[in-house]
């Protein structure tokens, strides 16, 4: 039974993750339209942290 409730746990916190990852990236277009970086380093910054 303790297998089973930390499983929950481990699930839960994985769908909170999930959930705070799918807002920060909806959120990112405001986040670069509100930055002061060009184009160019945006975009180098961007392609950056997705690979």
């Amino acid at each position: 039974m303790r297998n089973l409730n930390n499983l929950r746990t481990v699930q839960q916190k994985a769908l909170i993750a999930l959930f705070i990852g799918a807002a920060a990236i909806s959120f990112s277009p405001i986040f670069v339209r509100l930055s002061e970086l060009g184009p160019s380093a945006t975009g180098f910054y961007r392609i950056t942290f997705a690979l």
